[in-house]
């Protein structure tokens, strides 16, 4: 951020970074809780849903975020994977930054190890938490083998403050 004013006699400038910020939470029945500022949100797999179980996340983020995940306290054999995102204005568009619909996914299965998920750009150019349009939706399904019915996903919210 930086702006200048002009005087009779001279000028002033001043330039100036905002921190990054954002949440992260579970839309919908399957949450288990999120956080904020620290960007964690938790789901259960439920077992017998024909196709797998709908997920849904909302972020809200300043800066370039990535979307990471892990099963808690499961065994290395379990995992479950998760189909690419739809991404969706969450409730309007008027403070979504451009490009704000533009997820990528980083890897589609999920394991006892922490790893990077999904990714995009800045969300949000306004607003606060309980601003309606500044947020996006990430609706994926899920697909747990049988053994991963049951088991806790956590994702957990970061920030690539880079310009």
């Amino acid at each position: 951020m930086a702006f200048s004013v002009g005087a009779p006699t001279g000028s002033i400038s001043a330039a100036g970074r905002i921190p990054c910020a954002g949440q992260l939470q579970v839309a919908g029945p399957n949450g288990l809780g999120s956080s904020w500022p620290a960007g964690s949100a938790r789901i259960l797999v439920q077992p017998g849903e024909s196709g797998g179980m709908s997920v849904a996340l909302v972020v809200r983020s300043n800066c370039p975020y990535r979307i990471d995940a892990e099963l808690a306290g499961a065994s290395e054999d379990k995992h479950i994977e998760l189909s690419a995102p739809d991404v969706t204005p969450y409730g309007g568009t008027g403070h979504l930054m451009r490009g704000a619909l533009q997820a990528r996914q980083e890897s589609s299965v999920v394991t006892s190890v922490r790893s990077a998920l999904w990714s995009g750009p800045a969300v949000s150019r306004g607003g606060n938490n309980r601003t309606t349009d500044n947020a996006v939706q990430l609706r994926s399904r899920v697909i747990a083998a049988p053994n991963a019915n049951g088991v806790e996903v956590i994702f957990t919210l970061s920030f690539d403050p880079s310009p």
